[in-house]
């Protein structure tokens, strides 16, 4: 029997004995008596023979039922009247006051086998009915823990195949019929008119069972309509009929509204992720407009003032106004980068397509920074081998320049900028070292949160925005992880770590002298 299933399919077979084993039974409890009761007579009168086949009686009724127990109770009388009354070997009786006697036996064993009977036949409907609520529950409980609508179309077919003792299968409306059919105790494969069928099921809405040369279908209907389509063996529909097997009426609505629930589970948390999603989304609009407007406000002052006043500047100023232009430029693109990395990663883009070399995307990002932050030494640290990971080499650069300059902001003026590339074990470290004021472990945990996520406002010291939710993500879609640390209470600044898993592509370790750039 498979796991996780009960007997209540052998169960639900034991009130009712095959006609021949009864009767065969019957007879063969009588010829004992008969036997029994010709060695007795050699020491008791005749009368007391009439115990055994009692005896006999209530033996067959107890053990084959009521009608057996009937059986044996007429074939007793006539056994006992042929063998054992005057004259034997006759149905023939001398003393009439023996046909009071015969009576009386008769009488007596048909309400021993009668009452037999019934008491066994009791018995049975009440170990059937036990064993099929112990399978109700058993389901009940299995399905309560899951709200996975696969693995509850795996139960219902392994709890519906045990108590039907057939081949059963459970196919999903929602889901392609070939992708979508759970089935006990062997795989299933609907055929091309049993598709059809379903289809049709589904299509309609039907709730009458529908027959095919090879399954019967019924479809599961819930409050919310239907749920599943459940196809069971004909050969047993046809033999047995599935509406006599005890239990198998509520095991089908347990199996109904489980899968309801499933599918109201699913739809729940696909609402609940579509409302995040757009919450998150406003947010972030939000949270962006005002980083969009200031650098093209400032563009648009600049460019308005040079226009206007050309010439008449000093050229102090005119230097100051291009500089302005330039610095935001370049923070508008940046901003734009960031937007277009953010919209990649939602849209689920693969960022394990590529081999990347992490000290090349680390040596370029260092060279970005240098040229846009001239005013902070960057000093680079690399490992002396071509590290070879899968990933994006260009998202991965923009992780580590977001990262620096993150550093940046957070440093005072003039002060260095860290970056270390190394082996450690089976992965690859990327850190990056500042001498700003440090994080509480409160920043920490808000400091790669996008804005409009939980992030009431900005770590103080960070350059806020996208940056490093963006660097978060990245490294996270490329199995590797992100943690950020104050560096010491005796030494100032936050060190970041990017740990990636080391893939080694064949040939790909070359050794390279570097140093610190």
């Amino acid at each position: 029997m498979p796991e996780g299933t009960t007997g209540s399919g052998e169960s639900s077979k034991r009130p009712t004995s095959r006609p021949i084993v009864a009767l065969t039974g019957s007879a063969a409890a009588v010829a004992i008596a008969m036997v029994a009761g010709d060695r007795l007579t050699a020491i008791l009168p005749p009368a007391y023979v009439v115990s055994v086949f009692l005896v006999a009686v209530l033996v067959a009724a107890a053990v084959f039922g009521l009608w057996a127990g009937l059986f044996a109770a007429v074939t007793s009388f006539f056994v006992f009247d042929f063998f054992f009354v005057e004259p034997t070997f006759t149905f023939d009786v001398a003393d009439p006051r023996e046909v009071f006697a015969l009576g009386v036996f008769l009488v007596a064993a048909v309400l021993t086998g009668g009452l037999a009977g019934r008491l066994r036949e009791t018995a049975d409907d009440a170990r059937s009915r036990a064993d099929t609520l112990a399978m109700l529950r058993d389901f009940a409980e299995r399905v309560s823990t899951t709200a996975d609508a696969d693995e509850i179309r795996r139960l219902v077919a392994r709890q519906v195949a045990t108590a039907a003792g057939c081949t059963t299968f459970v196919v999903d409306p929602r889901r392609p019929i070939d992708g979508a059919v759970a089935s006990w105790p062997a795989p299933v494969t609907p055929s091309d008119e049993e598709r059809r069928i379903i289809r049709h099921m589904i299509e309609t809405a039907g709730s009458e069972p529908v027959l095919s040369p090879s399954f019967e279908f019924r479809p599961l209907i819930a409050a919310d309509g239907l749920v599943a389509v459940i196809g069971l063996d004909r050969k047993v529909a046809v033999a047995t009929g599935f509406d006599r097997i005890p239990g198998l009426a509520a095991l089908l609505d347990q199996a109904a509204v489980a899968l309801e629930r499933a599918r109201l589970a699913t739809d729940r948390a696909t609402a609940t992720a579509t409302a995040e999603r757009e919450r998150l989304r406003s947010a972030l609009l939000s949270s962006i407009s005002h980083d969009l407007r200031t650098p093209l406000a400032t563009i648009l002052g600049s460019v308005t003032s040079l226009r206007q006043l050309g010439d008449r500047m000093e050229p102090e100023d005119r230097a100051d106004l291009l500089a302005a232009i330039e610095e935001e430029t370049d923070r508008l693109s940046r901003l734009v980068t960031d937007l277009l990395a953010m919209t990649r990663l939602e849209a689920g883009l693969d960022v394990l397509r590529d081999w990347i070399d992490v000290d090349d995307a680390a040596a370029a990002a260092a060279d970005h920074l240098r040229r846009i932050r001239p005013d902070h030494p960057v000093h680079l640290v690399r490992s002396g081998a071509s590290i070879m990971v899968r990933g994006d080499a260009t998202l991965l650069e923009q992780v580590v320049f977001n990262l620096g300059s993150n550093a940046v902001e957070a440093s005072p003026a003039g002060a260095p900028i860290e970056i270390a590339v190394r082996h450690d074990g089976d992965s690859v470290v990327v850190v990056l070292t500042d001498r700003g004021r440090g994080l509480s472990g409160d920043d920490v945990r808000r400091l790669f949160e996008a804005p409009g996520e939980t992030q009431a406002q900005p770590v103080p010291g960070s350059r806020g925005g996208l940056g490093l939710a963006i660097a978060h993500r990245v490294i996270g879609a490329m199995g590797g992880t992100l943690v950020a640390e104050s560096r010491s209470t005796a030494v100032p600044g936050t060190r970041v770590t990017v740990r990636l898993p080391l893939r080694l592509e064949p040939g790909s370790v070359e050794t390279k002298e570097v140093g610190e750039a």
